[in-house]
C-alpha cells in the first residue's frame, strides 16, 4: 500500500493481457511466469490467468503467503481441481463473479479496500459548504471566498473566481487561491475573457486545454496564463449577476459530468446568497427609511445651544439617558452625562458643530446597558440630537446568520408553512430516509407541521428537551434515536434554528454524507424561514413609509390619480408629474377600472381588505403587462377617501414555470436511473394501472413500458394462485401512503421474490402510487440454506464428538502404559473442547441476537458464584475476588457466559498454578467495570487486535477461539465495552457495562452449585 495519498494495492500479473486496468485503488503490474515467486513478496495480491500460464504460476508460489487470485476464462473444472490443489486464495470465473468485478474478488483476497479520490473530495467539499452555511459569525463575502475554496479544491485547481458582468464589463468580485493578476476589483471586456462564452453558453463552459481549445488573440494579457477553466453563469433571482469560474495554469484531463454538476449547484448556491445579501441591505434601507419618517414617536431627543447648555429634553430622552429634565435643563451637556458617553459623544458633536454637517453615528455606553443611534442636526442656534434604542435590533442583527437557500423550491415559497411542507418532502429525496416530521415550536413543546411518508402523523406535541425531536431543538445539534412518531425506524434530527426541528426516519444505519446532507437541508430551511420573517418585516416597513420602493397608486373621488409612486412610473414607461392629476383611464383600461370600483364596493360593503385582482397594464411603449393589482382602502371614514392599488409584475411567473420543469426534469431522471424496478401507476376502481416504467422494470419484468401504459398492472406481473394477496396489497395502497410486503413475480426469468415498497399520492382527488421491486430470492435462498447448515452442523457435531468422548474414555482406563493413557487423555480432553463448539454457536446465535431483554443484575453476585465453582473444580487454581462497591448493571443471562468464558480462559491455558484476580469497580455515575486479569502466558497482540476489531480478519490473522469472541458479542449486544488492558504478564481483560438507573427487582442467578455456562 502506498504511504500518501490514495491507498493503493500492489498487484502482480501473470498472463496475456491483463482483464481490468489500474484504478480504484489497485496497480496492475505486469511480470514473467518464471519470475512470480521473485517479485511475490512485494505485491498485495497475485493475478493469475488461465489461459495464460497462471496454472503453473501458482504452482511456483505453493511456498509463499501472498494471496493468489485465479482467474478462468474456460471455467474447466480440472483447472478449479489443480488450483485448489496448489493452495490458491481466490478462483474466479466470469459466471462465478455475478454482480461483483474482479476487483471486488481482488480487494476480497488481499484484505484492502479501494477508495475512491473523486468521492473524498466531494465529502470534503461537502463539508466545507456545510461547515459555512451553518456559521453565523461569518460575513457574507467570506462566506462567498469559502464556498469558492470548497469548489477549487473539489476540481483539484488553483484558483476560483466570482465576477460581475455589467454593460460588457467583466468585474472580479471575489477570488480564492492567490492568483496573480486576476484579483478582486481587475475589470476587463466581456470580450476579452473566457467568461464571454460562458454568459453566451446555457450551462458550463469547459475547457481542458486553453491553448487548444480557445483562440487566445484579443484575450487580456492576465487571462493568458491560464491552462484550463470552468464556469457557469450566476442568476440572482430571475436576472444574470455575472460567472462562477475556476481556473489552473496548466491543462488538465476532461472535466467529469460530476465537476460539472458541482460547479451548477454552486453558482446556484452564490445566487442565493448574493441575493440574499441584497435583501439584507434592501431591508436595513427600509428599516433607516422607518425610523427616519417615526423618529418624532418614541425617540428621544433634545437640543444644546453653541455654548453646550441643554434647552430641551424630552422624557423618552430621560428614560434612556436615565436623567431628570429639572435637573439637567441650564447646564452644560457635558456636565450631566456620564463620563464614558461624553467621551463617544464629544469628538462627533463638536465635529457636527464646526462643518454644519448631519452626522449620524452609535454608541454603546456601558452604565446604560444600551445600543443607541443618534442622529445629530446643526443649525445656527446649536444642535438638535434625535436617538433612539436599538438594542433589539443590534440582538437581532447578531443572532442571525448568514444563511444559503434551501433551492428553487424553498426559495420561491412564500409562507412558514409552505416552507415545512417542501422541506418535508425535501428530506424523503435524501438517500436512506423514507419518512419525515417538521415540528414547530408550540408553547412549552414541538407541534407537528408536515409529514412525509409518515402512518401516524398526529402523535401529538413532545415536549422540549424530550425525545430526539425535543434534545435535537434544545441541544441545537443532531441527535439520533427513537422516536414515537416513527415507529420501526432509527431515526435522525435536526435542530431548524428557533424555528424547531425536522426529523426524519432512516430505516437503517446512515452514512456521513446523508448525515451532511440532512444538516445542508435543515440549514437552507432555516435560512427560508429566516427570508419569510424579514420578508413580512419588510412589508410592514414599507406599508409604514409611502412603499416608494413598490409600485403603488393612489385614486381619489372621481377615478382621479393623486399619487404614483416612481417605480410605478418607472416600469410602464410614464412621467410620474404627467399622471398625477390625471384619469386612472391613462394608467389602466376601461376594464382595469370597472375592476377596481368592483373591489371598492367590496370593501366598503364589509369584505376584509385587501381584494386582489389579475389583469394586464399597458406600458407607454405598447407593451401589455401581467400583473396583480391589491386594493385596500386609504381611510375607514364613511366618505370616500381615496383607493390604493398596489402593483405587482407576474412577468416572474414565467420563471417560476421553468424552475417547475427542471425540477420535473430532474425527478424524471432519478426515476430513470434507480438500479431497483420502480413503476408509477394511478388507481382506477381498485386496480393499479400503469402511467409509466424505468429501464430497470423494463429489464426485470421483460416488458416493454410503452406498451405496458395504460394496462393494470397486475395482469402483467402477478402469477396464477397470488392474486388474492395482490388484491389486499392494492387495497393497502389505497388506505396508508406506504407499505411494504414481500411478493412473488412473474418475471423475465421466471417467478421471483421481491421486497415490495408502495408510496401512495393524491393528485387532483386522484390516488397514484410508485411500486419499488427490490429483487430478494437469492438471499432469501441464502438465509434458508445457513439455517439448515447451522442445523445439520450443530446435531452432527454434538453426537460425533459425544461418540470420540466415549471412545477416549475406554481407552483411557484400558491402556496400561502412562504414555498412552496420556495420549488417550488428550484424545479426551481435545474431543471435549469440540463438542463444546456447537454451545459456543448456541451463545454465539443468542449474543447477535438484536432482540435479547435487558435486565438490572448483581455484578457482585454473579461474579463470587462464577469463583466459586472454578475454585471447586480448580483447587490449584487461585482466584480472587474484589469488589469495592457494586451497583446493578443493565445486561441479561449470557453476561454471566462473557464472564465464565474470561475466567476458563485464565484458568485452562495456563501452564502450572494459575492465578486469576477479579476486579470489581464503578466508573463514574454512567458506567460499571468488571475486570479478569491473570499471569498466565497471554494473548498475542495481533490476535488482541483481531478481536478488538483493529485489525482486520484474513487468511494469517484471525483469532483461534470462540471464547473471547463470545465474550465480547455478548457485551456488545447489552450496549457495554470489551476491552484489552496494558499488562507486561498475563492478560487483563474488562468488561465495561452500563449501570441500570431504574428501580427494578435483580434477576436471580444459578448458585455455586450450579456449573457455568
Amino acid at each position: 500500500m502506498s504511504d500518501g495519498g490514495e491507498p493503493t494495492a500492489t498487484v502482480a500479473y501473470v498472463g496475456h493481457q491483463p482483464p481490468m486496468e489500474s484504478g480504484g485503488g489497485i496497480r496492475i503490474e505486469r511480470v514473467g511466469r518464471g519470475s512470480v515467486d521473485e517479485y511475490a513478496p512485494y505485491a498485495d495480491c497475485v493475478l493469475l490467468e488461465e489461459p495464460g500460464g497462471g496454472l503453473e504460476a501458482l504452482a511456483r508460489l505453493q511456498e509463499r503467503s501472498v494471496p493468489t487470485v485465479l482467474y478462468d476464462r474456460t471455467a474447466d473444472p480440472t483447472i478449479a481441481a489443480e488450483a485448489t490443489r496448489y493452495g490458491v486464495t481466490e478462483y474466479v470465473t466470469d459466471r462465478a463473479l455475478g454482480a461483483e468485478t474482479l476487483a471486488d474478488r481482488i480487494a476480497d483476497a488481499a484484505g484492502i479496500t479501494a477508495l475512491d479520490a473523486d468521492g473524498e473530495r466531494e465529502e470534503r467539499a461537502l463539508q466545507q459548504l456545510t461547515t459555512a452555511a451553518g456559521d453565523a459569525t461569518l460575513s457574507s463575502s467570506e462566506k462567498v471566498r469559502r464556498i469558492l475554496k470548497a469548489g477549487r479544491e473539489r476540481l483539484g485547481v488553483s484558483f476560483g473566481f466570482l465576477s460581475e458582468v455589467d454593460d460588457g464589463t467583466c468585474t472580479v468580485v471575489a477570488a480564492d487561491g492567490d492568483p496573480d493578476g486576476v484579483t478582486p476589483g481587475t475589470s476587463a471586456p466581456l470580450e476579452s475573457t473566457f467568461c464571454r462564452q460562458t454568459v453566451r453558453t446555457r450551462g458550463v463552459r469547459a475547457l481542458r486545454d486553453i491553448e487548444s481549445d480557445v483562440w487566445t488573440d484579443g484575450m487580456a494579457p492576465n487571462y493568458r496564463s491560464f491552462g484550463c477553466y470552468i464556469g457557469v453563469e450566476v442568476h440572482v433571482g430571475d436576472r444574470s449577476y455575472g460567472t462562477l469560474w475556476f481556473a489552473d495554469t496548466e491543462a488538465r484531463e476532461p472535466f467529469t459530468q460530476s465537476e460539472r454538476t458541482f460547479v451548477r449547484l454552486l453558482a446556484e448556491w452564490l445566487g442565493h446568497e448574493v441575493e440574499r445579501d441584497h435583501r439584507t441591505v434592501e431591508l436595513q434601507q427600509a428599516q433607516e427609511r422607518t425610523e427616519n419618517v417615526l423618529k418624532r414617536v418614541g425617540d428621544g431627543f433634545f437640543a444644546v445651544d453653541d455654548d453646550w447648555e441643554l434647552t430641551y429634553i424630552n422624557p423618552r430622552a430621560e428614560a434612556l439617558l436615565d436623567g431628570d429634565a429639572d435637573e439637567w435643563l441650564g447646564k452644560s451637556l457635558w456636565s450631566v452625562l456620564p463620563e464614558e458617553l461624553v467621551t463617544e459623544l464629544r469628538g462627533q458633536y463638536e465635529r457636527a458643530l464646526s462643518t454644519g454637517e448631519a452626522t449620524t453615528f452609535e454608541v454603546r455606553p456601558e452604565s446604560l446597558g444600551l445600543w443607541l443611534e443618534m442622529s445629530v442636526y446643526p443649525d445656527d442656534d446649536g444642535l438638535t440630537v434625535y436617538f433612539k434604542d436599538i438594542s433589539g435590533r443590534k440582538r437581532y442583527e447578531q443572532s442571525v446568520g448568514e444563511l444559503l437557500s434551501a433551492g428553487e423550491k424553498l426559495h420561491a415559497s412564500e409562507s412558514a408553512g409552505g416552507i415545512t411542507d417542501i422541506a418535508a418532502e425535501a428530506a424523503t429525496q435524501i438517500p436512506g430516509f423514507d419518512r419525515s416530521i417538521v415540528r414547530v415550536p408550540d408553547g412549552d413543546g414541538l407541534a407537528i407541521d408536515a409529514a412525509e411518508g409518515c402512518s401516524n402523523p398526529d402523535c401529538g406535541t413532545v415536549a422540549i428537551g424530550e425525545g430526539v425531536a425535543g434534545q435535537a431543538y434544545e441541544r441545537g445539534a443532531l441527535v439520533d434515536g427513537d422516536s414515537s412518531c416513527l415507529p420501526g425506524d432509527e431515526s435522525l434530527a435536526a435542530p431548524l434554528g428557533k424555528h424547531g426541528v425536522i426529523v426524519v426516519g432512516c430505516g437503517s444505519a446512515t452514512g456521513e454524507t446523508d448525515r451532511r446532507l440532512l444538516s445542508l437541508l435543515a440549514s437552507n430551511v432555516e435560512s427560508a424561514l429566516e427570508r419569510t420573517d424579514r420578508e413580512r418585516q419588510l412589508r410592514r416597513y414599507k406599508a409604514i413609509h409611502e412603499t416608494v420602493e413598490q409600485m403603488v397608486f393612489v385614486v381619489s373621488e372621481g377615478t382621479q390619480i393623486d399619487l404614483v409612486t416612481q417605480p410605478l412610473a418607472d416600469r410602464f414607461g410614464y412621467d410620474r408629474e404627467e399622471l398625477v392629476g390625471s384619469e386612472l383611464t391613462a394608467l389602466a383600461d376601461d376594464e382595469t377600472v370597472e375592476l377596481g370600483f368592483e373591489a371598492y364596493e367590496r370593501l366598503r360593503n364589509g369584505e376584509e381588505g385587501p381584494v386582489v385582482i389579475e389583469t394586464t397594464l399597458p406600458a407607454a411603449d405598447g407593451e401589455t403587462v401581467p400583473v396583480e393589482i391589491e386594493y385596500s382602502l386609504l381611510s375607514s371614514n364613511s366618505e370616500f377617501d381615496g383607493l390604493v392599488g398596489v402593483v405587482r409584475d407576474r412577468t416572474e411567473l414565467a420563471q417560476t414555470r421553468a424552475e417547475l420543469e427542471d425540477e420535473r426534469d430532474r425527478f424524471q431522471h432519478l426515476f430513470n436511473q434507480l438500479p431497483d424496478a420502480v413503476v408509477d401507476t394511478e388507481f382506477v376502481e381498485g386496480e393499479p394501472v400503469v402511467r409509466d416504467a424505468n429501464a430497470a422494470f423494463e429489464e426485470t419484468f421483460g416488458v416493454d413500458a410503452e406498451q405496458l401504459r395504460g394496462d393494470p398492472l397486475d395482469e402483467h406481473i402477478v402469477p396464477p394462485g397470488h392474486e388474492e394477496g395482490t388484491k389486499q396489497l392494492n387495497d393497502d395502497a389505497l388506505s396508508v401512503d406506504r407499505h411494504t410486503a414481500e411478493v412473488r413475480r412473474e418475471t423475465a426469468d421466471g417467478q421471483r421474490t421481491f421486497l415490495f415498497r408502495g408510496v401512495a399520492y393524491e393528485v387532483e382527488s386522484t390516488t397514484r402510487g410508485f411500486g419499488i421491486y427490490t429483487d430478494i430470492t437469492e438471499r432469501l435462498e441464502q438465509e434458508r440454506r445457513l439455517r439448515v447448515l447451522h442445523r445439520v452442523l450443530r446435531h452432527n457435531l454434538r453426537n460425533e464428538m459425544t461418540a470420540i468422548v466415549g471412545y477416549a474414555d475406554m481407552l483411557r482406563d484400558e491402556l496400561d502404559g502412562v504414555e498412552h493413557r496420556g495420549y488417550a487423555e488428550q484424545i479426551y480432553r481435545q474431543a471435549n473442547e469440540v463438542s463444546k463448539l456447537g454451545e459456543q454457536v448456541k451463545r454465539i446465535q443468542q449474543a447477535l441476537d438484536v432482540e435479547r431483554r435487558r435486565v438490572p443484575v448483581d455484578p457482585e453476585r454473579l461474579v463470587d458464584d462464577i469463583a466459586e465453582w472454578y475454585r471447586d473444580e480448580y483447587p490449584t487454581a487461585s482466584i480472587s475476588v474484589a469488589a469495592d462497591s457494586t451497583v446493578p448493571v443493565v445486561a441479561d443471562e449470557l453476561l454471566k457466559t462473557a464472564v465464565d468464558n474470561l475466567v476458563e480462559n485464565a484458568v485452562e491455558h495456563h501452564p502450572g498454578e494459575p492465578t486469576v484476580d477479579v476486579e470489581l469497580e464503578a466508573v463514574g455515575d454512567e458506567w460499571f467495570d468488571i475486570t479478569v486479569r491473570d499471569d498466565g502466558p497471554g494473548i498475542p497482540e495481533r490476535e488482541q487486535a483481531v478481536i478488538s476489531g483493529e485489525r482486520e480478519i484474513t487468511q494469517l490473522d484471525h483469532s483461534m477461539g470462540l471464547g473471547l469472541w463470545v465474550a465480547r458479542w455478548i457485551v456488545d449486544g447489552i450496549g457495554g465495552e470489551f476491552v484489552f488492558g496494558d499488562c507486561e504478564d498475563g492478560t487483563e481483560v474488562t468488561l465495561r457495562l452500563q449501570q441500570a438507573t431504574v428501580e427494578t427487582d435483580v434477576r436471580a442467578e444459578p448458585t455455586a452449585d450450579e456449573p457455568p455456562t
